[in-house]
């Protein structure tokens, strides 16, 4: 499968002293396989009001809309949802949706294929905020029916949540989702991230409290399973063994 990035895409040259902090491998998912994870509502945490889900991709060549992170109860278009995807036509942005409307769509592009990239999207009781690579690139309001989809739904990554299409072509690495309590607790992408030399790289995020579920992709075997703490595990559909990869934003075998 070939690997395409965008245009603000990190370069990895391999697994240094460079890096304080190591991702040791991530996940494949692919449109041919349908492979995919979903997590049922019933093992979610029920805060869509304060969150910030934090995660490293490397994408294929964008030529059907791919689904990052979705969550709706799956009944239909009449239901409330919320999916962030990457979009194709003719501009390969990234764009979050719902029901009723776009909350957002990025102007910057993502079509490079030079390395990975690192998002940052959160809700801060109805705004939402996107981050790549560190920089806010996108902001909208939720509706008050989408706005209760993340972490009270079904949810699903790599797949749209609401059928059997939009799958995700490429990597995913360390995805993470921090509930909070309030807005001042909301994070930004410098608890995920910090620069160094000019280059964006991950930070240890052992240390950060409220974690509703935590995707290391560290067992091969077991995919889906949730590091937070909360057994929030993930069920891995179409996927063998072969869907982990030891490719990561601070190592690459190519």
């Amino acid at each position: 499968m070939g690997i395409l990035q965008n245009e603000n895409a990190i370069p990895v040259t391999g697994a240094t002293g460079f890096y304080s902090y190591h991702i040791e491998q991530s996940v494949m998912l692919n449109s041919a396989s349908s492979s995919n994870l979903s997590l049922a509502s019933g093992n979610t945490s029920g805060n869509n009001d304060y969150w910030t889900l934090s995660w490293w991709w490397q994408s294929s060549p964008i030529s059907t809309d791919q689904t990052i992170l979705g969550a709706g109860s799956g009944t239909g278009n009449s239901d409330n949802y919320l999916e962030l995807r990457l979009r194709t036509n003719s501009d390969n942005t990234i764009r979050s949706s719902s029901t009723v409307a776009n909350v957002f769509t990025t102007t910057a592009m993502y079509r490079d294929p030079s390395g990975w990239t690192h998002g940052c999207w959160n809700n801060n009781n109805g705004t939402s905020t996107l981050y790549v690579n560190g920089t806010q690139v996108a902001s909208g309001s939720l509706d008050g029916g989408s706005g209760g989809a993340i972490n009270s739904k079904n949810m699903t990554i790599g797949k749209y949540t609401l059928g059997s299409s939009q799958y995700f072509n490429g990597y995913l690495a360390e995805m993470i989702m921090i509930s909070h309590s309030s807005s001042s607790a909301v994070l930004t992408p410098t608890s995920f991230t910090e620069t160094k030399n000019g280059v964006l790289i991950p930070k240890d995020v052992s240390t950060l409290s409220n974690k509703d579920f935590y995707l290391k992709f560290e067992s091969a075997s077991d995919l889906g399973n949730d590091s937070s703490g909360n057994n929030r595990d993930w069920v891995a559909n179409n996927m063998g063994t072969d869907h982990q990869s030891k490719s990561s934003p601070t190592f690459t075998t190519d």
